[in-house]
């Protein structure tokens, strides 16, 4: 029987984000070599990229609950805090290159507007208003989360289910289709589809989702669907993009459950292996926060072909410097932040 604990998801944390930075590694080469991203040879990634958002999705509402508004917004600065964190990291970095290719003032106009400017208003890959948007990186999830903690707090205040359920496919809806190919501010088709992820995680901590027997039937027909419609249809939410519409949106609740409820069995496994995975899903807000630099501040679609004439090996490298980087800065600042604590305790332990 498995107990809610404190840590509980770092497992499925770390492997996905091992997952995300692999798949954005994969599609930043495709771009660079000009290949086919739709290529049958990457169907195994197209599947896990089906249910990996409505899974993480998942996993925040299964955290989720109502609060007064003082403690909704007060939480949420821990996420708004390492945001502006990044968007100042990726400024410093874009500048610095532009100084370093000794560019002009336009240059450095140009990298403000395309790599800064789009942390301001949250703003996906694309053109906004005139303006190219190299987008936000990862953290887009971050403005997503954010926003449905908000609006679930207000929708869990209605008593009657049915009626929270009509909203957010209202909500789904309006998100798919009002928001196709348009590009707005802060994620909002993202964030009206989201919800519904949420509180289907919310759902799965009241129905006791990971001690309950369900019929494998039942699970067979959640994955068949799964892998069908990962063929069928086409699901890229950071782009808002839903090939067969609400389908999409429906069937891929049941790809997210599978991976959380799947993955969440490997908790079972020990090992150094295993703890390093969990030190990385204890550490994915950060982890998340240093990919996102790296994303955004480094060209790697114009670097790809001057890495390596082969795309494995460009992607190859590109992974390594995702996940090397992530996980070693990541390091460095909880140690500094250990020593820093020791350091407090001796400087008390001496005044006493």
């Amino acid at each position: 029987m498995q107990k809610n604990y404190p840590g509980m998801f770092n497992l499925t944390k770390g492997l996905m984000m091992i997952a995300i930075m692999m798949m954005h590694a994969v599609t930043d080469g495709l771009f660079g070599y000009g290949l086919n991203i739709q290529s049958m040879k990457l169907f195994p990634l197209k599947i896990l990229g089906y249910g990996s958002m409505p899974m993480f999705f998942m996993l925040c509402g299964y955290t989720t609950k109502k609060k007064s508004w003082k403690a909704c917004f007060k939480s949420q600065k821990v996420i708004i805090k390492p945001y502006c964190m990044v968007a100042g990291f990726v400024l410093v970095i874009s500048l610095i290159s532009v100084y370093l290719a000794q560019g002009n003032y336009q240059d450095y106009l140009q990298i403000v507007k395309y790599n800064f400017f789009p942390y301001l208003l949250a703003i996906s890959a694309g053109t906004f208003m005139g303006i190219d948007s190299h987008g936000i990186g990862a953290i887009w999830f971050f403005v997503a989360f954010v926003l449905d903690t908000i609006i679930l707090n207000a929708l869990l205040r209605l008593e009657r289910i049915w009626l929270q359920i009509g909203i957010l496919i209202s909500m789904a809806i309006a998100g798919i289709y009002i928001g196709r190919g348009v590009l707005l501010p802060f994620y909002l088709p993202q964030v009206l589809v989201g919800a519904g992820y949420m509180y289907a995680g919310i759902c799965c901590k009241k129905m006791n989702i990971f001690n309950k027997k369900i019929h494998p039937a039942i699970w067979g027909g959640l994955a068949a669907g799964w892998i069908y419609m990962s063929w069928k249809g086409n699901v890229n939410m950071a782009d808002n993009y839903w090939q067969c519409g609400m389908l999409d949106w429906a069937m891929s609740f049941g790809a997210g459950l599978c991976l959380l409820v799947g993955l969440q069995q490997l908790n079972i496994f020990e090992g150094k292996l295993f703890e390093k995975i969990r030190w990385i899903g204890r550490h994915t807000m950060w982890i998340c926060c240093i990919h996102s630099v790296f994303q955004i501040a480094i060209p790697w679609n114009q670097l790809m072909q001057r890495i390596s004439p082969w795309p494995i090996v460009s992607i190859l490298v590109e992974f390594i410097v995702y996940i090397g980087g992530a996980v070693g800065i990541c390091f460095i600042l909880e140690k500094m932040k250990h020593n820093r604590k020791k350091h407090y305790k001796r400087m008390l332990h001496k005044r006493n």
